[in-house]
């Protein structure tokens, strides 16, 4: 029975992936193929880059002879105004007219928003745990690989760390947000950097006490980082940060994987300390390698393997975030509209059930679909 619910759920996802990438050929106004000027097009495929062939006057003046059109003969933006105001998919009139999941207020094709929201819920869910991922090996795997005995520097260059963070605070945020955008102002910033650089190599190069070696304790440093980060209320702070950035997607998908980092860093942190005291560990710095080549070559192809639980759970609460924030009208812009977005939109006419339901039922399976997956894999693994 679990290996049936593992199969399901990788086929389901499988079919959400497939139809995210070819959205534009399932659900589009242009045709897949038409015949301009004796040439055969295909506007669907042009409209997947942002450009079209053929000129605009050329659809209204009848140039154009459609052969193929998508199974839904929509886009996400398209209005029928004949068939505006809640149509629901049981009527024979609005199916015969390709509306196969009903419309909405204005007449937009409810199929098309569906099929479209598979590929945003797959670039929410795929980005947001890319960047979480990348954060999470930075500052985890850093942390477990490193500890706190690793990493040695000088007074010097520790002053030296300390001032370059004040000058690419300064310059790099602090003047382009007081004065506008200053074009040179980084340039100032780095050539500044550069002239305390050579001052404090002549200066302090001779002084014993500015070129003691100080430990640098990275593990102990990220650990408390990493608890202090899971202290806060993410959601909330996820509510604020969004409130203040202009409505994008894309902003949407960045700061959802800045903000889900801290469950894979301590995971990798656990799994990294594992494995620097393995015996291949310990053969490879018998070979003289140096850190960095431990750490890629050695410790980090061992410790991906062991993220993917992981990653699954991180892809699923992503797009359970974006929908979230869809949900209450944050983030997204107006035009742009998901499945969550449908639920909210769902609440001004409560008997269109056909607007509410299809994209309930798609955020919930794919969600459900992720959380099977991964608890097969954890099985397996245990």
């Amino acid at each position: 029975m679990k290996g049936l619910a593992q199969k399901l759920a990788m086929g389901w996802l499988i079919a959400v992936i497939l139809t995210g990438c070819f959205a534009n050929f399932i659900a589009n106004s242009y045709p897949l193929l038409c015949r301009y000027k004796s040439h055969l097009r295909s506007p669907a495929l042009e409209s997947s880059f942002g450009y079209s062939s053929i000129p605009l006057q050329a659809w209204t003046s009848g140039e154009i002879q459609v052969l193929m059109m998508p199974p839904i003969p929509y886009s996400n933006t398209s209005v029928d105004m004949l068939h505006s105001g809640y149509a629901s998919p049981l009527d024979n009139n609005s199916r015969a007219n390709g509306h196969y999941l009903g419309t909405g207020s204005l007449g937009e094709d409810m199929g098309a928003i569906i099929i479209l929201g598979c590929r945003y819920a797959l670039l929410t869910g795929f980005f947001a745990t890319l960047i979480a991922l990348i954060l999470g090996l930075i500052i985890g795997g850093t942390a477990g690989f490193l500890g706190d005995q690793k990493i040695q520097m000088s007074r010097s260059q520790l002053i030296l760390a300390a001032i370059s963070l004040g000058i690419l605070w300064f310059y790099g945020w602090h003047i382009p947000h007081s004065f506008g955008n200053m074009p040179f102002s980084w340039g100032i910033g780095f050539l500044i950097f550069g002239l305390m650089y050579l001052i404090f190599n002549i200066l302090l190069s001779k002084s014993i006490f500015f070129q003691k070696k100080m430990i640098f304790p990275a593990d102990l440093i990220l650990s408390r980082g990493m608890e202090f980060f899971q202290s806060l209320p993410l959601m909330l702070l996820l509510f604020a940060i969004i409130s203040l950035s202009r409505p994008s997607i894309y902003i949407v998908i960045a700061i959802i994987g800045c903000t889900g980092w801290s469950g894979i860093a301590q995971l990798s942190r656990a799994e990294m300390l594992r494995i620097r005291e393995m015996s291949y560990m310990e053969s490879a710095r018998a070979s003289g390698l140096s850190l960095w080549q431990l750490y890629f070559r050695h410790a980090l192809p061992n410790l991906l393997p062991s993220l993917r639980v992981a990653l699954i759970f991180t892809a699923a609460g992503a797009i359970l975030a974006e929908a979230s924030l869809s949900f209450l009208g944050l983030g997204t812009p107006p035009e742009l509209i998901t499945w969550a977005k449908l639920l909210s939109l769902s609440r001004e006419m409560p008997s269109a059930w056909w607007i509410s339901v299809p994209a309930g039922l798609m955020l919930f399976l794919t969600v459900s679909a992720l959380y099977a997956l991964s608890s097969g894999l954890k099985e397996s693994k245990n």
